[in-house]
């Protein structure tokens, strides 16, 4: 038997060796404590919470849901961007663990930089204001580093910077909306490199982690043997219809929840100065077309491709 075993290990070793040579490999190695999967790229992600969490139960994801509303607090998700939903959604798989939201991540996370991106171009091109909308809408403890604010009109050595803090309301607003951004202090500068760290990780990062699930795990379910074996199955695919649909809708859901709580009444898209710090109402236009046009295309390929499939 030892002689067996030896064997055995020598040649997963082989195996071992030959796949992690060629360059087309993504191996995926198991423990009993955790999972390392390696992708194309030489990326490692290490999945710990499978050594604390439970495993998903696919036949009631509403634990997740019921969690999140008693765990997370109303303001991370009322008057707040796109992006603090997109955040915890995020927050939402790794409690729940459930596949489908890895492929709702990736599409809603192209949908948001694609809108995001756009909008920090247009204010660029067309007002020449460079990441502004990025610098103001940092946390009031960053904004306040990033623009130049004047003493308080009464008078006393009072800064405004950390009235504006301390009252986050329309003077405030209106207060950090018209500030210039400050290009000639150290710890502006800092804050500010730190504002596009932050803005990588949140947005492109974030979206480009749970592509490496994705393909973590497709490439561990080629590896692992079947015993039927299913051309149809949507689990290897992110644009799905059902992905592509309850995208879109979580987007619009946004956008009615806020024009019903700011003006009565809900609407397909959201434009106002309530939830973002921008001098221009136009902003919003950018982002929403790019949004759309990804939607747009994405629909038309599907029905194409659907069409070509079925000749």
């Amino acid at each position: 038997m030892c002689r067996l075993d030896k064997l055995r290990h020598q040649v997963a070793a082989e195996k071992w060796q030959a796949t992690a040579t060629s360059p087309l490999a993504s191996p995926v190695l198991e423990t009993k404590s955790n999972e390392i999967n390696i992708n194309n790229n030489g990326f490692i992600i290490v999945d710990w919470l499978s050594m604390i969490l439970p495993p998903y139960n696919k036949q009631n994801p509403l634990i997740g849901l019921i969690v999140m509303y008693f765990l997370v607090p109303t303001n991370c998700y009322i008057d707040r961007g796109f992006t603090q939903w997109f955040m915890i959604v995020s927050i939402l798989y790794f409690l729940t663990r459930w596949n489908f939201l890895i492929k709702f991540q990736v599409l809603l996370g192209c949908s948001i930089c694609a809108g995001w991106y756009s909008t920090l171009l247009y204010e660029y091109f067309k007002y020449g204001r460079f990441m502004d909308i990025l610098y103001k809408n940092m946390p009031a403890l960053m904004t306040d580093a990033m623009v130049v604010l004047k003493e308080q009109d009464d008078g006393s050595d009072g800064n405004v910077a950390w009235y504006a803090s301390l009252n986050n309301n329309d003077g405030r607003y209106s207060i950090i909306q018209n500030a210039p951004l400050d290009y000639t202090s150290t710890k502006s500068l800092l804050i500010m490199i730190v504002s596009h760290v932050l803005d990588l990780l949140i947005h492109p990062y974030q979206t480009y982690l749970f592509w490496i699930l994705f393909q973590s795990k497709r490439q561990k379910r080629k590896n692992k043997e079947k015993t039927d074996n299913d051309d149809d199955d949507d689990d290897d695919r992110i644009l799905t219809w059902p992905v592509i649909l309850s995208t879109y809708i979580f987007s619009r859901i946004w956008s009615a929840f806020h024009t019903m709580r700011y003006f009565g009444r809900p609407s397909w898209f959201y434009v106002g100065h309530n939830i973002y710090v921008c001098n221009e109402l136009d902003a919003w236009y950018p982002a929403y077309i790019a949004e759309s046009f990804v939607f747009v295309s994405i629909v038309i390929y599907k029905v194409v491709f659907s069409c070509n499939s079925n000749r």
